[in-house]
């Protein structure tokens, strides 16, 4: 009996984190957003405004009247704390990462890269509307 359940126990643990160590398929990213960021070389210039993602084969397709269109895909390699998703939003490489709301909607940060050296690098979140 101790044998059954330790072998249940372990099977139990073993299969929790394999869905801990993988990521949600894409479609989990579809549906409609609320951003608030900053511009990428700006201090002051807000961002604000709706945005649309869709999955369109292996990628994420992102579109807003204010912040523009682009893409995401799943970015291989990187260690922990690398950026999961990375693309393009208006010409600039955009890297994000994501968790889940108490809703269980994914909410994601991103950042993109400035236009020169010494610029500030764009910061959005894009915020799920159920």
């Amino acid at each position: 009996m101790k044998i059954k359940i330790l072998a249940l126990s372990l099977l139990t643990c073993s299969s929790l984190g394999a869905i801990a160590q993988g990521q949600p398929p894409l479609s989990y990213f579809d549906g409609n957003y609320e951003i608030v960021g900053r511009q990428a070389d700006s201090l002051t210039e807000l961002v604000g405004g709706d945005l649309t993602i869709a999955t369109q084969g292996e990628r994420l397709i992102l579109t807003s009247k204010t912040a523009g269109r682009g893409w995401l895909a799943r970015k291989s390699g990187g260690g922990e704390g690398a950026s999961p998703l990375a693309g393009k939003l208006n010409g600039r490489e955009i890297f994000c990462l994501f968790q889940n709301d108490p809703d269980n909607y994914p909410r994601l940060t991103c950042k993109t890269q400035p236009n020169t050296p010494d610029g500030a690098p764009g910061l959005y979140t894009f915020w799920p509307q159920p």
